[in-house]
């Protein structure tokens, strides 16, 4: 039988293989398997002690060492690790200290680079999911 564990972050349900889209622009300091619980995970560092979480995926798109910007495509949602379903776990973490994502998600900041690019998910779409296929 297995049990719940506390964790840091949210947890965002979805289709295995759902794309996960970096929220900030960062470096990848993890990208692998991790035995703590959060299975497959991608580790972005952002600058000024801020770090994102990336758990649970079915597959990992990036390398450490690797820039990414926000809205780049990282990953694709699964089921590894401690996980009883298909999702995502979004984690934030400021100076080791797990914060409140969800404003990490919803962000102006986040919507304006998404803009300029020309394309790119909508507000709501930020951590995962993203555009719908056949749309632009």
């Amino acid at each position: 039988k297995g049990s719940a564990a506390m964790h840091a972050g949210i947890d965002l349900a979805g289709p295995v293989g759902t794309p996960i889209y970096a929220t900030a622009d960062g470096t990848v300091s993890d990208a692998a398997w991790n035995s703590g619980g959060y299975g497959n995970l991608v580790k972005l560092h952002h600058g000024r002690g801020i770090e994102t979480r990336y758990g649970h995926l079915s597959q990992i798109l990036v390398r450490p060492g690797q820039r990414v910007k926000r809205g780049d495509m990282i990953a694709r949602m699964g089921s590894t690790g401690r996980s009883t379903g298909s999702h995502l776990h979004y984690e934030v973490r400021i100076d080791g200290r797990a914060v409140n994502p969800i404003p990490f998600m919803k962000s102006t900041d986040y919507l304006l680079a998404i803009r300029s690019r020309g394309t790119g998910p909508s507000m709501d779409q930020v951590a995962l999911g993203g555009p719908t296929a056949g749309k632009k």
